[in-house]
């Protein structure tokens, strides 16, 4: 999975620490720009410590936990505010992802950039969400063939050499239905 490098995400000031104001006027969400205002906020509503530990949003949270806050009528997530703050813009079509799986976390060096799929992946990885089984065949509930109707489709094909278009219409079935099914593409 492929991480976008960070840089330092804040000032320390003893055992505390506070996020830094270095990209103020970058765009935190399509038309919200993160400003003085937005920044305080976090400041105030983020509980800080060490950067080892996690840096929970302490006000409002979605269902699944993830911090919210609004600005001009947006509804922002906090831990995305806090990677705007910490490492500038979030590329188009990346997930911020956390890798203390902790959704009110706003702590930047427990966040990174990752695609959709490497977000799923890294969830299936660390046992959050279970990865559904791959059905072929009869076991998918979408099946419109028996093995029976396949095992007789690929007899045909092989002996007869009919079109996949002749034998899908003999068996009712769509064209690439019968050729993925005949060549075990979706059929196992």
């Amino acid at each position: 999975m492929e991480q976008v490098t960070r840089m330092k995400p804040f000032t320390s000031v003893g055992q505390t620490a506070a996020y830094s104001d270095r990209f103020l006027g970058v765009e935190v969400k399509s038309g919200v720009l993160l400003d003085e205002e937005l920044l305080e906020r976090m400041r105030k509503y983020v509980v800080c410590g060490h950067e080892k530990n996690c840096w929970p949003w302490s006000r409002a949270r979605t269902k699944a936990g993830y911090g919210e806050l609004s600005k001009c009528g947006h509804m922002l997530y906090a831990h995305r505010t806090a990677y705007v703050i910490s490492n500038g813009v979030i590329c188009t079509g990346l997930s911020i992802c956390h890798h203390c799986d902790n959704p009110p976390c706003c702590n930047p060096f427990h966040l990174f950039a990752a695609l959709p799929k490497d977000n799923s992946a890294d969830a299936v990885a660390k046992g959050r969400i279970i990865a559904p089984p791959l059905m072929y065949g009869e076991a998918h509930p979408m099946s419109k063939l028996k093995r029976v109707d396949v095992e007789r489709m690929r007899e045909t094909r092989r002996t007869t050499g009919i079109s996949y278009r002749a034998i899908a219409e003999l068996n009712g079935v769509n064209e690439s239905t019968a050729r993925r099914a005949i060549i075990g593409d979706r059929w196992k």
